[in-house]
């Protein structure tokens, strides 16, 4: 479940990049194919009623065709530029720069951006977010494609010093163009997610609990457990930021998405997650539906796996803060891959138990006769004895807490 936030994390960026493709051209809109007077031109159009009412009379296509010619001149002219005059430009001539992104070439614009980050930052507090955001829905395939020449270090400066620009933008944007970007990118979001600002995600990931919902259910599970993976420290920061509710309204939204994604996931990495946010876990549980989970834990290739790393006290305290949603998920789960899962573990299910409480356990146990029946079963004799044998106290609680009938059933059936 804490994939989606991760994944969630790089939405931010997305959005900006294609703004800032478009705010290349636009600065460079006026200039001639190979003209060698660029600080001249900068000069000129650095006079906010020139510049503005000149773009008004440029086709399109021929100024995306100069620009895509003349990539040097671009960088060189950007440097030049007042980026409140280039933002006028683009405010005032909203039609215009959607023709002619549609025109451009994506690396010419991505180099552009890549060697004016300052001028970028900055001129993204003059401009107006929804005509951006207008410019960058209509250009979804421009958006895709430039990503890819993108550098992630100059794309994460931009996004961390234009924090609100990026939360209100986000906003805007459509769901599906954002996914497209992510899962036709996944090198650059894997190097962005390390890049940018936990602070600056987890905002945006907060305050946009729809769009963020929308989002994961569109995602290449592969490329969003690429980003997990790669990113373990990031993602443990940013999971201190998020909102309970709002991380786990998106796990409930998106069980078929998360299901196939721990396939690919490294169990340390998401172990380490659930171990350094322990408060965020007891929250979560309590919001998230016990069906859903199950379908997750009845993999039992990877809750075995992930078992090894995590922290006996983190799980126990989520379990004993939370024994009426534990008592509703075990009796979705499949008895055989919980039983493989504690053979496969034996020395640590004897440290979870120690730190459980008894009372809250022998309530879930009486709740759940059926499963016992059939996880008892399925257990190996062995793993069994080793864990009663070394937590003699908390058996000798638990037994007192049991309903004779089904502890009696259980011991009538595997007699």
């Amino acid at each position: 479940m804490l994939i989606n936030r991760n994944v969630q994390k790089v939405i931010n960026v997305i959005v900006i990049v294609g703004l800032l493709g478009l705010i290349a051209g636009g600065a460079v809109m006026v200039l001639p194919s190979d003209s060698p007077l660029g600080p001249l031109m900068g000069k000129i159009f650095n006079s906010k009623d020139i510049f503005v009412n000149f773009v008004g009379t440029l086709d399109p296509v021929e100024v995306a065709q100069a620009v895509n010619e003349d990539p040097e001149m671009v960088v060189e002219l950007l440097a030049l530029l007042d980026a409140g005059q280039i933002a006028n430009a683009v405010n005032q001539n909203e039609v215009f720069l959607c023709e002619m992104v549609a025109a451009l070439d994506p690396e010419v614009v991505a180099i552009a951006v890549n060697e004016n980050p300052d001028l970028v930052t900055d001129l993204l507090g003059y401009l107006d977010i929804e005509v951006i955001a207008d410019i960058i829905n209509s250009n979804a395939d421009f958006l895709v494609d430039i990503v890819n020449s993108l550098d992630a270090s100059e794309v994460a400066y931009i996004i961390n010093n234009s924090e609100s620009f990026a939360n209100e933008l986000i906003t805007y944007i459509n769901p599906t163009l954002i996914a497209n970007v992510i899962n036709n990118n996944p090198t650059f979001v894997t190097q962005i997610v390390g890049l940018i600002n936990a602070e600056v995600i987890a905002q945006a990931l907060n305050e946009n609990p729809d769009m963020l919902s929308e989002v994961v259910s569109l995602l290449n599970p592969q490329v969003a457990a690429l980003a997990v993976n790669s990113n373990g420290q990031v993602l443990t920061r940013i999971l201190s930021l998020l909102d309970a509710k709002v991380l786990a309204s998106v796990v409930n939204a998106n069980g078929r998405f998360l299901v196939d994604v721990f396939a690919y996931l490294d169990p340390g990495v998401i172990a380490s997650v659930l171990n350094n946010n322990q408060d965020m876990m007891y929250d979560v549980v309590s919001l998230l539906e016990p069906q859903f989970i199950a379908s997750i834990l009845n993999n039992q290739t990877f809750v075995t796996r992930v078992i090894g790393f995590l922290s006996p006290g983190a799980i126990a305290g989520s379990i004993n803060a939370n024994a009426g949603f534990v008592t509703s998920l075990i009796g979705d789960m499949d008895p055989g891959m919980v039983a493989g899962a504690v053979s496969n573990n034996a020395p640590w299910v004897e440290a979870l138990i120690g730190e459980l409480d008894g009372t809250q356990l022998g309530s879930i146990m009486d709740s759940n006769s059926a499963f016992l029946v059939d996880f008892v079963g399925a257990l190996s004799t062995g793993t069994v004895a080793d864990i009663v044998n070394g937590n003699q106290v908390w058996v000798t609680d638990l037994v007192g807490q049991l309903d004779p009938a089904v502890l009696g059933g259980v011991l009538s059936d595997n007699a």
